[in-house]
């Protein structure tokens, strides 16, 4: 049976993104389904319909086959798919696709159990609060898991938008997703206690927002640097074996969180990152 067209669950930034995404692809959703009647988003993206998530379950039974999109919290996808699998004694001809990035199709079992295609979608992108408006999907990439079926869905739809498909093995979703976590909301988190470190020192106002614009130019240009591999990217004093500086630094952390999260990022670059030449460290010992 072959599927009419694309239906959004989910209203928030990620649901948006969708929305707006299969718009300038030229495949407006036939519907947009939210906790509330998203009529906004609805009719920003050409939907057909917009339902809350009560009225979606009850027109289940009516609807012809679809693939849908999934835009929901993580913990929210397994109950979901428990609850809209009895709706149909016959899911065959539908594909659903999630996007969490660290849950597989095994959440929708339920579903793929009575004959739909499952899987999972995930973009490689931030979605902050206060973005106007959705990145393009052009060059994003799209991470994907699932039956065949799901598998050639979204990879169609990742190249109908742009993006770069990258198949994964379920087994390899949450890393991937821990891998993501600790580049993206941990440099928020770095950032927050760089800005708490400035302001022991006592900075305040437009000093400190002159501060941050530079370390936001630094962390840009670390993200640059990056392209060009991780030895490329790694500079600093624990690169250069500074010990003096690096002692420096930790007389002036006084907060013991703060501490702790220098002496664990230190640890790691040891572990994971070139040594310093014993060249470097001797210079810096004798100067």
């Amino acid at each position: 049976m072959e599927r009419k067209g694309w239906i959004v669950v989910g209203s928030g930034r990620v649901g948006a993104a969708l929305c707006r995404w299969l718009a300038d692809a030229g495949l407006p959703p036939l519907a947009v389904v939210g906790r509330r009647r998203p009529l906004a988003l609805a009719a920003g993206c050409g939907a057909g319909h917009a339902w809350s998530l009560g009225e979606w379950q009850a027109r289940l039974p009516e609807l012809a086959p679809s693939s849908v999109l999934v835009a929901i919290p993580d913990d929210a996808l397994a109950p979901l798919a428990a609850r809209w699998a009895p709706a149909r004694p016959d899911w065959r001809g539908w594909a659903v696709l999630h996007t969490s990035g660290a849950r597989d199709a095994s959440v929708f079992a339920p579903l793929a159990h009575r004959g739909a295609a499952v899987g999972s979608l995930h973009p490689m992108m931030t979605f902050p609060r206060s973005a106007r408006s959705a990145p393009p999907p052009a060059n994003l990439i799209f991470s994907f898991e699932g039956s065949p079926a799901a598998r050639r869905l979204a990879a169609a739809l990742v190249r109908r938008w742009g993006g770069i498909p990258l198949q994964l093995p379920p087994r390899a979703k949450t890393a991937y997703h821990l891998a993501a976590t600790l580049v993206g909301p941990g440099a928020v988190i770095q950032m927050a206690a760089a800005r708490c470190i400035l302001q022991q020192a006592g900075l305040r106002g437009h000093p400190l927002e002159r501060a941050l614009a530079g370390l936001r130019m630094l962390l840009a240009a670390t993200a640059s640097n990056l392209a060009d591999g991780l030895e490329a990217a790694w500079t600093g004093p624990l690169a250069r074996g500074d010990q003096a500086t690096l002692a420096l630094h930790r007389q002036t952390l006084s907060s013991p969180h703060l501490a702790q999260l220098y002496a664990a990022l230190n640890r790691a670059g040891r572990e994971l990152l070139p040594a310093p030449s014993r060249k470097n460290t001797t210079r810096t010992i004798t100067n």
